[in-house]
């Protein structure tokens, strides 16, 4: 990766990582003076699998991360009630929920995330009785060597959330929830809060209030009670009820005319300065019930979907308005398209983005440009299965020119337009590019396939600055190889590919002896292809020391140089990895583009652009993508430690963190972008 200064001396800059210039009208002391910036605004995920138990099972092991949990709350998949108070428990004890079908034999989801995720010695709690989680789960876990074990179930659903609130311990004066036990939405929505906080969830009927809640209220005395549910499911008289009980504590109700509205209502009320957005759906409870202990780690609120016609509900979408110029960065969806269409995520994205519609403001002129044909990326995903969950990412590329003259005049910008690669692992969603003043825009495509924005800026006065966006969004995953499926051949089918990813070339010298040398040894060291592409990827990452200052002049120098030295830069580590691969006549090639990263809760590019990573100036990352059928090219990165110390082959590395791009219309080429001082204007070679 490089990271490159941006020299005061320079004319223009085009866009780096996009390959794009800046053609100006003058030509000799141009007054005009491009600079650039590039910001990631929102990235999303995905929890799923195939069904509520899997995506159970999904969502418990991104709480629970690489460690062994100490606690566990169990819970029924297939009803709500017992369940639904279950998330303050968890929260508490930093514990996830699984979900478990009626029977031990069908709960092999459940089973496999406690044998590898839950200590032995670790407390598990049962939300309800053997009536809705049966006995015979208690044998079973007490044959696989767990034996603490705490049920809380009641005659009724009552008196279980009263016993679940018990279990939590709280002291006197703590907030509680009361909701209609007879429905899930309402609870849902607060559940988040209430478990980041600690506020016990009680539920009660439409009539009275159980004596067993009645007790709990009044021994809790709590400072707040918050009623959550209209007065169609909770009356009036309930909240005198439960002020009778309480005396000093302030009753309010939380409830919109349907639980969508409800959802918006509590959103607004708790989350007023969100960094994280949960989407699950409104319709059924499993999927934001087991997400909610981990929406409970940041008290961020969980969004509830569900229209027909795949809209949002008009308060959501109220409530989203308001963050729409803070760059909220992540949203994560509880569930599959089934429960979640793909389409919810769209119009949230464009509400936090405040782009609901595509006309530009006042003085701004758009251009959306068509998206790709998506066909070769779902035909692909017939050969592989998918690795972890898609992440889409809306980024903005912008770029400045201005007019650093004493005169007004006229520019023409020229801005080959970045347009993500549509690959099996990846998938273009949306591009548009726009100017922030009057100016006549068009986009065309060159012989080569491509797509240009022209834009001509008149009557641009001294110290004006017209600043050009690129927005694209895309969707990003990585693939999951098995290394038992035996599918990879011994031997790979090279004319399945371009003779330019089995030669040498510039940079990488496959055919130098001493490249040959290691590849042989690393060939002889190898069980099968699958080992020597993971061997050689690791040689690679442990041979190679990262150090920019090496590169001079901001360029690589290639396998050979890498390999000698042992030093170098990203495309560095890239070249002598395909080099060694090529060697063994394994097909690779050097991607280069985005690399994408979450950090602490924050989308950021890497590389950042500039000194110190901050956004002022940069250059493109790269990294390697190896043949392997019948998977198709496998991405992987020596650069980074991360993307090999918790994987155990090469087909397991992530790659929703990386986006390639077109040019001239082929995603096979490598571009590279560096700076010329004389002219200053980018070079681009590809190979």
């Amino acid at each position: 990766m490089k990271k490159n200064k941006i020299l005061a001396a320079l004319l223009s800059i085009g866009l780096i990582l996009s390959t794009n210039t800046v053609a100006l009208s003058q030509t000799q002391s141009n007054p005009y003076v491009a600079s650039q910036t590039i910001t990631t605004l929102r990235s999303s995920s995905r929890l799923s699998g195939t069904d509520r138990f899997q995506t159970a099972k999904t969502i418990a092991e991104n709480v629970t991360g690489s460690s062994l949990s100490s606690s566990l709350v169990i819970a029924s998949g297939l009803d709500f009630p017992d369940a639904l108070s279950g998330s303050v428990l968890a929260h508490k004890m930093n514990a996830p929920i699984i979900l478990v079908n009626d029977q031990v034999s069908t709960s092999a989801e459940a089973f496999d995330f406690i044998t590898n995720h839950v200590a032995k010695n670790a407390t598990l709690y049962f939300a309800g009785g053997t009536g809705v989680i049966p006995a015979e789960f208690d044998q079973k876990l007490r044959s696989l060597g767990y034996n603490n074990m705490i049920r809380l179930g009641g005659a009724d659903r009552y008196e279980t959330s009263s016993l679940i609130a018990n279990a939590e311990e709280v002291s006197k004066g703590t907030p509680i929830v009361l909701t209609y036990g007879e429905n899930f939405p309402d609870a849902l929505s607060i559940s988040s809060f209430a478990a980041y906080n600690g506020w016990p969830i009680l539920l009660v009927d439409s009539n009275t209030i159980s004596d067993q809640i009645k007790t709990f209220i009044q021994a809790d005395q709590p400072s707040q009670i918050y009623v959550v549910g209209g007065k169609g499911v909770i009356p009036d008289s309930l909240l005198s009820l439960a002020q009778s009980l309480a005396p000093n504590s302030t009753v309010s109700r939380l409830s919109g005319s349907d639980r969508f509205e409800t959802n918006a209502v509590i959103n607004s009320e708790f989350a007023t300065n969100p960094q994280h957005f949960y989407v699950a759906s409104g319709l059924d409870f499993p999927d934001a019930l087991a997400g909610s202990v981990l929406a409970a780690k940041t008290g961020d609120p969980i969004l509830l979907v569900g229209n027909e016609d795949s809209s949002l509900n008009t308060s959501l979408s109220n409530y989203l308005k308001t963050f729409k110029t803070q760059n909220l960065n992540n949203i994560t969806v509880f569930g599959g398209i089934g429960a979640v269409a793909d389409a919810y995520l769209q119009s949230i994205t464009a509400l936090l983005d405040g782009t609901v519609t595509p006309e530009p403001a006042a003085g701004v002129v758009s251009f959306i440009v068509p998206p790709k044909n998506t066909d070769s990326y779902s035909a692909g995903y017939q050969t592989a299965k998918s690795y972890g969950n898609p992440t889409t990412w809306t980024i903005e590329m912008r770029f400045t020119v201005t007019n650093k003259g004493s005169n007004t005049g006229s520019t023409t910008i020229t801005d080959n337009l970045p347009s993500p690669a549509d690959t099996f692992i990846q998938k273009p969603v949306f591009e548009s590019v726009s100017v922030d003043r009057n100016a006549t825009l068009s986009v065309v495509e060159d012989t080569n396939g491509t797509e240009k924005a022209i834009i001509q800026a008149d009557n641009v006065v001294p110290g004006e600055v017209i600043t050009v966006t690129n927005k694209f969004v895309v969707e990003v995953r990585g693939v999951e190889i098995n290394p038992s499926a035996r599918l990879i051949p011994q031997t790979i089918d090279t004319s399945l590919v371009d003779t330019q990813y089995v030669n040498p070339e510039k940079f990488i010298e496959s055919d130098d002896p001493d490249i040959l040398t290691v590849a042989q040894d690393l060939k002889n060291s190898s069980s099968g292809t699958l080992d020597l592409v993971q061997k050689t990827h690791e040689f690679v990452y442990n041979t190679v020391a990262y150090d920019e200052t090496f590169s001079s002049g901001h360029d690589n120098k290639g396998a050979l140089s890498a390999l000698t030295y042992k030093t170098g830069v990203c495309q560095d580590y890239a070249d002598l990895e395909v080099a060694l691969l090529r060697a063994n006549q394994i097909p690779a090639r050097v991607a280069s583009g985005y690399a994408l990263s979450s950090g602490a809760g924050v989308p950021v590019i890497y590389p950042l652009l500039g000194d110190g990573w901050s956004n002022t100036g940069g250059a493109a990352h790269a990294w390697v993508e190896t043949y392997l059928p019948p998977y198709g090219w496998i991405a992987s990165d020596p650069t980074w430690a991360d993307n090999i110390s918790d994987y155990r082959t090469i087909g397991s590395i992530p790659d929703n963190g990386h986006v390639t791009f077109d040019f001239n219309n082929n995603s096979a080429y490598r571009t590279e972008s560096y700076f010329q001082a004389e002219l200053g204007y980018p070079s681009v070679r590809s190979k």
